[in-house]
């Protein structure tokens, strides 16, 4: 079928290019997507590993070297830090969860506080602790964030652990 009318031949024109365009600007949107969720998914795995390597040696972190450490913490905060940016441009991505725990970020994030305040002790270097205490900052940033967008109306004596609760929680229904 082709229209007549030449006005009629200009606006099935307009209205396929508007078409193609909302077409492509929403499969480039999922497909953004994908990244985000893999930097997630990697970083709740890298968490992971490093508890279940903790439950078989002890805590590592009196163990290494504290550039070995100094370097585990920065690469957390960096992890932690892109993760926040996600969640900031697509809030949407709050709503994804991994059914694997080992995989999951909410289930993670947790651990890497517990972790952080460990390597943030009296006994750490001041290096360790310097790279500890950034990543505590950037957990509190990123609860923050959660709880800016998600939970109001929080009290207690330790927010970010709530908040990272109240996520674990919400994406487990548990």
């Amino acid at each position: 079928m082709t229209p007549s009318p030449g006005w009629l031949r200009v606006a099935s024109t307009v209205e396929a290019l508007a078409g193609f365009g909302l077409l492509t600007a929403s499969l480039t949107w999922v497909v953004s997507l994908y990244p985000v969720l893999a930097r997630r998914t990697t970083l709740a795995r890298e968490v992971t590993l490093i508890v279940e390597s903790e439950r078989e040696l002890g805590s590592v972190l009196g163990k290494i070297e504290a550039n070995a450490a100094e370097r585990m913490l920065e690469g957390m905060t960096s992890g932690l830090l892109r993760i926040r940016t996600d969640i900031v441009q697509f809030p949407v991505t709050y709503y994804f969860h991994n059914d694997k725990e080992k995989y999951s970020f909410p289930v993670a994030v947790p651990h890497l506080l517990d972790l952080a305040k460990r390597a943030n002790a009296e006994d750490q270097p001041t290096e360790v602790r310097l790279r500890a205490l950034t990543l505590l900052k950037a957990i509190e940033d990123f609860s923050g964030v959660l709880g800016s967008k998600t939970l109001l109306g929080l009290s207690s004596d330790d927010p970010t652990r709530e908040v990272l609760g109240v996520y674990t929680r919400d994406h487990f229904h548990t």
